[in-house]
């Protein structure tokens, strides 16, 4: 009796899982960042789901250099509403004046694609 119960356990466990094992398809994205129509020399760009709108799943992230970026299929997006979180490294004369330790930081709601594609940011 107790092979039984220990056979229908494991294979509940099984069945039901402990937790999600499903991996959310992930695309890249790339594109350029100006300023001003100066391209920006260097920071971070982050596409955070937009859970307000339903969207949930993991963050994507890319570096800045001279104006462009771009996300690696691993690093990238789910697709779908994000808010694109641009941090740029140097102050340029772009009129900002963060505070001590702050560096200036852009929000834009934006609808990416459930494929890779390209998306360029004029701030």
């Amino acid at each position: 009796m107790d092979r039984r119960f220990g056979f229908y356990a494991l294979f509940l466990i099984g069945f039901l899982g402990c937790g999600s094992n499903e991996r959310l398809q992930r695309y890249a994205v790339r594109g350029s960042i100006t300023h001003g129509g100066e391209p920006m020399k260097s920071g971070r760009i982050w596409f955070e789901p937009d859970a307000s709108l339903g969207n949930k799943g993991p963050t994507g992230f890319a570096l800045i250099t001279n104006g462009e970026y771009a996300t690696t299929a691993r690093q990238g997006v789910i697709g779908g509403p994000h808010i694109a979180v641009i941090h740029w490294d140097v102050v340029p004369d772009y009129g900002e004046s963060p505070g001590r330790g702050e560096k200036p930081e852009m929000r834009i709601k934006v609808d990416l694609p459930k494929a890779s594609t390209t998306r360029d940011f004029k701030l």
